[in-house]
């Protein structure tokens, strides 16, 4: 949908469009425009605000790729002196920079935040006075509530604050919503069928209902999809949510080959045939196609796998670790200066090889941070050399320090996580233009190091954009405000069959949300013998 205007809207986004109540929720499926037309009405509101008016809209999303998403695919709505007053933010980002701005003025620090990352935290690191992301958004509203002129502020700011993926907050941030709209407009997006965080909270599965209890007005879009206009994917993947596989939608999209079936056998490596596939895919034109695993793990693996096969690839959800390869930069630049160790430097460098993966650090990581004394013989030479080489460069220009950091990684290591190495010390190259042609001394070293904590905490909470490579590679609980051309749901045989008849059957929303990302086909790829969930997939499109 992108650029749409408010010409383009049909049906019931017209009238949600046009709404004026005070509190709303817009419902509707994947794909059918609650962004769009959210983004419409911002516009609309600050358009029709007096002359002068400094009122802004504040957007909130929950992840840091859907706000890059918005962003991307929505320009002709959030441009222009208007659309600069529409902010586009995650709940983590928000409740930081509030914090950031106006803790010192309640009795809280002076200090900016610094993040106590998940990588961190699996490596035993714990940074003085580092809080966790899920501390951010209770403390945010801690802050608010314990500072009424602060709240009162944030509401007279606001127009309207509006709410994407309403479904899945939490408690306490549902709560920040209701202080920040305050007195202004309130407008939710939901869609019931999308709850995929159920067991976070034991109240979001009602977080709809308890909003509509609030008084809301409701507008729902139903689930025609303009992300594949058709209609023939979207209705494919409700009818797999509602596990009715004898549905004519399941089999207009089988017959369409819009879904696929794909049939490894037990002697088959399922890495070659996705492989195989992926091949083919890019070869029939594709722009863009989305793997969808179970686990990080297989994440990870399949990413080696893609980069001995030479397959531009992107792990998502990683640009957290192109803020890290800048603190390590900056902390080898201190030692550069004499101000830290060359210990400090190879820390922060671990912490960066644990946030270029999906879950459990890998052997390289925790060996940099706990245990030197394991790695490699021929590594430790290296880095040595690296050692003498840069303790060199004290004194001498920035520019000259920057250009070889930037090629740290390419000379001792091979793999992705150069690509995110070189993207995070391009970009700390970027925030010191001022200071490049200086000498490194420790006013600027200070000065580097200052610049790349306040990128890492913005790169772990927003987002550093990343180069969008043709293969996306995510576990299934990363793929909400996205879309492809063509999306692959992997079962593997040593996946877990969470499947729950009695519960709230979570697997197959998860399935629904991430088939629908599809534009032009999706894939469901099984093994020989699947688990009980995936068995019924096995025959819907007669395939072997």
């Amino acid at each position: 949908m992108t650029g749409l205007a408010a010409g383009d809207l049909v049906g019931a986004q017209i009238a949600a469009f046009g709404s004026d109540e005070r509190r709303l929720l817009i419902l509707g499926g994947p794909g059918t425009g609650k962004t769009s037309v959210a983004l419409l009405m911002a516009r609309r509101i600050l358009d029709a605000e007096p002359l002068r008016s400094f009122r802004r809209v504040l957007f909130l999303t929950f992840s840091r790729s859907a706000t890059s998403e918005l962003l991307r695919r929505l320009p002709a709505a959030v441009e222009g002196p208007v659309g600069r007053r529409i902010e586009i933010c995650t709940f983590h980002s928000y409740a930081m920079s509030l914090l950031n701005a106006f803790r010192r003025y309640a009795g809280g620090s002076n200090e900016p935040i610094t993040i106590l990352t998940r990588e961190e935290e699996r490596l035993g690191l714990a940074p003085a006075n580092a809080v966790t992301f899920d501390q951010l958004v209770p403390s945010a509203l801690e802050l608010l509530r314990s500072a009424p002129w602060l709240a009162d502020m944030c509401r007279r700011r606001f127009a309207a604050v509006i709410c994407d993926e309403f479904q899945d907050t939490s408690s306490g941030a549902a709560d920040l919503l209701e202080v920040l709209a305050g007195g202004s407009r309130l407008i939710c997006l939901a869609d019931s069928d999308q709850v995929i965080f159920d067991w976070t909270d034991g109240t979001i599965a009602q977080r709809i209902n308890l909003y509509r209890a609030s008084g809301a007005v409701e507008h729902d879009l139903g689930y025609d999809s303009r992300r594949d206009p058709s209609n023939v994917i979207p209705r494919a993947a409700a009818a797999l949510r509602r596990r009715d596989f004898a549905s004519a939608a399941i089999a207009e999209a089988c017959r369409t080959d819009r879904l696929r079936v794909l049939r490894y056998l037990a002697s088959d490596d399922p890495f070659d045939v996705l492989v195989s596939e992926i091949r083919s895919i890019l070869a029939r034109g594709a722009k863009d196609i989305g793997l969808f695993f179970a686990t990080n793990s297989t994440v990870n693996s399949f990413a080696e796998r893609l980069r001995q096969e030479g397959i531009e690839h992107e792990i998502i959800g990683l640009s957290g670790a192109a803020g890290e390869a800048q603190v390590a930069t900056a902390a080898c630049a201190r030692y550069v200066v004499g101000d830290g160790t060359w210990e400090d430097f190879l820390v922060a460098f671990g912490v960066f090889v644990a946030a270029c993966h999906r879950g459990a650090p890998p052997q390289l990581a925790v060996d940099l941070v706990r245990d030197r004394g394991a790695l490699d013989p021929g590594l430790t030479e290296l880095l040595e050399a690296e050692r003498v080489d840069f303790r060199l460069m004290a004194d001498g220009p920035l520019e000259t320090f920057l250009t070889r950091c930037e090629s740290f990684w390419e000379r001792l290591f091979v793999g992705r996580p150069r690509a995110l190495w070189e993207l995070g010390v391009r970009d700390l190259r970027g925030q010191t233009l001022g200071l490049r042609t200086r000498p490194l001394d420790r006013s600027v070293a200070a000065s580097i190091s200052r610049r790349a904590l306040a990128r890492r905490a913005e790169a772990h909470v927003d987002h550093i954009q990343v180069p969008e490579a043709p293969v996306r590679l995510m576990n299934v609980y990363q793929v909400k405000g996205r879309e492809m051309d063509e999306v692959l749901l992997v079962h593997l045989p040593d996946d877990r069959d969470e499947w729950d008849p009695t519960g709230m059957q979570r697997l197959a929303r998860v399935h629904y949300v991430s088939l629908s990302r599809a534009r032009k086909r999706a894939t469901i790829a099984l093994p020989p013998a699947p688990k009980s969930f995936f068995a019924p997939y096995a025959g819907l499109c007669n395939q072997s």
